[in-house]
């Protein structure tokens, strides 16, 4: 049987190379990591918003297969230090063998001078949530961790999706686990 856990090390290390070969000094990142034994996700869709301040410095291949790891990272050029625009950037994953997808998103407000609202994280799903598959706010500060179980209808397996964010105020970085359920759970 594979060693997951060793297996997403590697992985982890080689992304933390890239990552250093190309000089990330990115203030928003989001990392999914798929830890489970036998999901597959495919890229369903990547939006980066096409603002001249925006560089990107890592986006997410177009597939997350078990044991591996896909990252989104960017920031504003240098030159934006008196402000910047509003931007929304996102991934969107579909399941290899299933309808079901997620996305994230992290959405940057306008800023003067450095005043303004926190960068947070928004999530969409195709769970009956009450919000249609659009995106929205989960928590009130971009700081808080956020779960999405998949709904029982979509009959998608037995997993869910931790998101654990690390907020300073002007940068955000989203860690997305998709983590197997213990037996209890499931």
């Amino acid at each position: 049987m594979p060693d997951y856990e060793s297996d997403l090390k590697k992985v982890e290390e080689r992304d933390a190379l890239q990552v250093e070969a190309t000089g990330n000094n990115s203030a928003f990142t989001i990392q999914f990591k798929n830890l489970t034994v036998a999901e597959t996700f495919n890229r369903k869709e990547l939006v980066i918003q096409q603002h001249v301040t925006i560089q990107t410095s890592q986006e997410p291949g177009k597939v997350l297969a078990p044991a591996s790891s896909q990252t989104l990272s960017y920031g504003y050029s240098s030159w934006t230090f008196a402000g910047h625009a509003e931007s929304t950037c996102s991934v969107s994953w579909v399941l290899n063998d299933n309808p079901w997808w997620f996305g994230v998103a992290i959405h940057v407000p306008s800023k003067g001078l450095g005043i303004g609202t926190w960068p947070y994280y928004l999530i969409s799903s195709q769970n009956a949530d009450g919000h249609n598959g659009g995106w929205w706010n989960p928590v009130q500060h971009a700081s808080q961790p956020w779960e999405i179980v998949p709904d029982e209808v979509a009959n998608v397996g037995k997993w869910k999706i931790k998101i654990t964010p690390v907020s300073t105020g002007s940068t955000l970085s989203v860690a997305v686990s998709i983590v197997d359920l213990p037996k209890a759970e499931n």
